[in-house]
């Protein structure tokens, strides 16, 4: 078993973005003993659990059979609370989803406890993150970091964007 965390960064302007209540994230995954064996634009969902009988877990956000494997391959998203995601030493840092609010600073989001495949992948789609920007202003909707994205925040007078947007997956 092993923990990953999905952490994110962009450029900002004007604005913090999190991820949106009840997110739906859109993954690849793979075979971590063949890095050709991936299952590709997977969704989870922390609402939506698949139950699985006679397994090591037993309910999970994904079940994936590889080629050849006798047990399902799972995915399980780690609520912040999870005593998996408490630091194994004292300087180790521990995941806490928070909004990214500084210009090129990692900021995990999400924390999944794989058992038999490793997260590759993530895809960002519309409506997976809420930006607010410096003047007060909230934007939920129509939004995709997969290219720049920008609005105009009436209330602040000012422009709001973010580009740049990059993701990383780690294990911790």
């Amino acid at each position: 078993m092993t923990v990953f965390v999905l952490e994110v960064k962009g450029e900002l302007d004007n604005c913090t973005f999190a991820a949106a209540p009840n997110n739906e994230y859109k993954i690849s995954v793979k075979n971590p003993l063949n890095d050709y064996e991936k299952k590709e634009g997977v969704t989870i969902q922390l609402s939506e659990l698949v139950e699985l009988e006679n397994a090591h877990v037993s309910d999970c956000h994904l079940a994936v059979k590889f080629e050849g494997a006798n047990k399902f391959a799972t995915l399980t998203i780690l609520p912040s609370t999870s005593t998996l995601l408490k630091p194994k030493k004292k300087n180790s840092p521990s995941f806490v989803p928070t909004a990214v609010t500084e210009t090129e600073t990692w900021t995990s989001i999400l924390a999944v406890e794989c058992r038999g495949l490793e997260p590759c992948d993530y895809m960002s789609g519309d409506d997976e993150f809420v930006v607010t920007s410096e003047g007060g202003s909230t934007f939920n909707e129509e939004i995709d970091f997969s290219d720049e994205w920008c609005e105009y925040c009436e209330k602040g007078d000012a422009p709001v964007g973010v580009s740049n947007f990059q993701y990383r997956w780690t294990s911790i």
